[in-house]
């Protein structure tokens, strides 16, 4: 029996057969161990691929970050230009130009503006700076959000009276939250509601951020964590990716049902860094 176990190959386990009945129970343990072996190998050469995989979109990120970075530095600039000339001919040629044209600068300025958000959204997903921990009050980082959204008068808002204090970099978990809110907005289609709300455990704040509209398609549940996954023709696809990765770097989690759609933001109380203030 020990011959025969020792000359297996363990790339190709096959079963062990004996005719003594003492031996045969032997027999059976050992192939239930190469069986589970097996297993193990072939868990194991699937786990190397998925990581190779990994590898592989993580290196060519890196490098569309880099490249993303100077392109997007070198856009700002005539991008400014145009959005300042355009207001320039607004204000100055406003009286001899007719209703078309100025309809046509508005939509350059329109456009302007779009890819100016496009450009942010870019250099704020390949950015990755320190947190800087404070903590602040959940009802004043959603009043802070909120001055940077642009709320379309039918869709409302509608936030719970429960506060807690949250620990977190402010400007980061901001920008998380108008990505949500924002994408909210844009599945109501200008009409509904999105509900805010916090509550607790004993070591965690959970936020919800929830919206009436149609839902997530369930095919598109498992991707939209994913770096340059969109459903709009207009976006980067890096909106929500940044916000997983911003709330990771706080050591806590997103995740997203549908139907309603809610996104669930959860944050340990107590967030590991030297830097902490009261706000």
């Amino acid at each position: 029996m020990a011959e025969e176990i020792s000359s297996e190959n363990p790339e190709r386990l096959e079963a062990l057969q004996s005719p003594n009945h003492e031996v045969a129970k032997i027999s059976s343990s050992v192939n239930e161990l190469m069986k589970k072996m097996s297993k193990y190998q072939e868990e194991i050469h699937i786990q190397n691929q998925e990581l190779t995989i990994q590898k592989q979109q993580l290196e060519r990120l890196a490098r569309v970050g880099e490249l993303a970075s100077r392109l997007t530095h070198n856009l700002r600039t005539p991008l400014t230009v145009i959005k300042s000339t355009t207001d320039l001919l607004k204000l100055t040629a406003k009286d001899s130009l007719d209703e078309a044209s100025l309809e046509r600068l508005d939509r350059i300025k329109s456009a302007s503006e779009n890819l100016e958000k496009q450009i942010e959204e870019v250099l704020t997903y390949v950015k990755n700076k320190p947190l800087d921990l404070k903590n602040i009050s959940f009802k004043d980082l959603i009043n802070e959000t909120l001055k940077n959204i642009d709320v379309p008068n039918k869709i409302q808002i509608v936030r719970s009276d429960d506060d807690e204090t949250i620990q977190c970099d402010p400007d980061k978990i901001q920008v998380v939250l108008m990505n949500i809110i924002s994408n909210g907005i844009d599945a109501l289609e200008k009409e509904g509601k999105i509900y805010l709300k916090i509550s607790k455990n004993n070591h965690e704040n959970i936020i919800e951020i929830q919206d009436d509209g149609p839902g997530i398609p369930s095919e598109n549940l498992e991707k939209i964590f994913d770096s340059l996954f969109t459903t709009k023709s207009s976006g980067t696809g890096l909106g929500l990716p940044y916000c997983k990765s911003v709330i990771e770097q706080h050591g806590g989690s997103i995740s997203v049902s549908t139907k309603p759609t809610t996104f669930t933001i959860i944050l340990p109380k107590e967030v590991i860094s030297k830097k902490i203030e009261n706000n």
